[in-house]
């Protein structure tokens, strides 16, 4: 029986703060989105999703030992295309839908073609490695300035509809912990804990909206309408995979080992 993320010893990848500063000096290091992925998979070591991050930050106060780490990637890729367009209508050549960051980087994803007509939906892919220890994904260059992500098996990649645009409080889907759905005002008030989000008891996301995304899942610890709020980061984020620079944290992946067979006794 394979065990999960929260069974097992999580391996940081990288740290966005060294607490070991001196005095009035903090050093900040941290990886870009796309070295994470590359140190991952170098490493064998599967990058945290956005589900289990939210279970550290928000559901448990495992945050509470691993603070350097965040704000920090999470291996849950998200591409979307512009708000009421058509994955089929944003796509160009070889199906494939790109953006240029900031940087100056230019990423492309594939879509499958049974996605091509999906409109305020988006693609999900989860960091891992398949039976023969591949990566689900990879950057593959082309170019001077372009990024290929790379999924080896087109069926880890997910279609999640009805993602939200506008900014604000949405219930997460059950798989990835996405906002979804219509935007639902929090209840009762200001949340502090994750039990007060909602009286459903599943507690809300916040996010400031799906519209043009191409990026790795981002989460921090505390951090709510640039305030900081104990035990609470319901906020869901992404950046530019090529300049900005987070924490990392992964696991190591369950090794399969055949079973051994005893021989009979003659």
């Amino acid at each position: 029986m394979a065990l999960s993320a929260s069974a097992r010893k999580p391996v940081v990848l990288a740290k966005y703060i060294d607490w070991k500063f001196t005095e009035g000096e903090e050093r900040f290091r941290g990886v870009t989105g796309e070295h994470a992925v590359n140190l991952a998979n170098k490493r064998g070591v599967v990058l945290a999703s956005n589900k289990e991050l939210d279970r550290r930050l928000v559901l448990t106060r495992e945050w509470e030992d691993e603070q350097y780490i965040y704000p920090a990637w999470s291996g849950t890729l998200v591409v979307t295309a512009p708000f009421g367009v058509s994955f089929g209508d944003a796509v160009n050549k070889a199906n494939e839908l790109s953006r240029k960051e900031d940087s100056g980087i230019t990423y492309a994803f594939k879509v499958p073609e049974k996605y091509l007509g999906a409109v305020n939906a988006a693609l999900v892919v989860e960091h891992g490695f398949d039976a023969r220890g591949e990566p689900v994904f990879e950057f593959r260059n082309e170019g001077r300035n372009g990024r290929l992500v790379h999924v080896h098996d087109e069926r880890r990649i997910h279609l999640v509809k009805n993602v939200p645009h506008e900014r604000g409080w949405y219930v997460p889907d059950p798989w990835f912990g996405l906002p979804v759905g219509k935007l639902v005002e929090p209840w009762p008030d200001r949340p502090r804990h994750v039990g007060e989000l909602a009286p459903w008891g599943r507690g809300l996301r916040r996010v400031f909206g799906f519209g043009n995304w191409f990026s790795l899942i981002v989460r921090g610890w505390g951090q709510l309408d640039y305030g900081y709020e104990e035990n609470v980061d319901p906020l869901i984020t992404g950046g530019d995979m090529s300049s900005d620079r987070y924490g990392a944290l992964g696991f190591s992946p369950v090794s399969r080992k055949p079973l051994r067979r005893h021989k009979r006794n003659p």
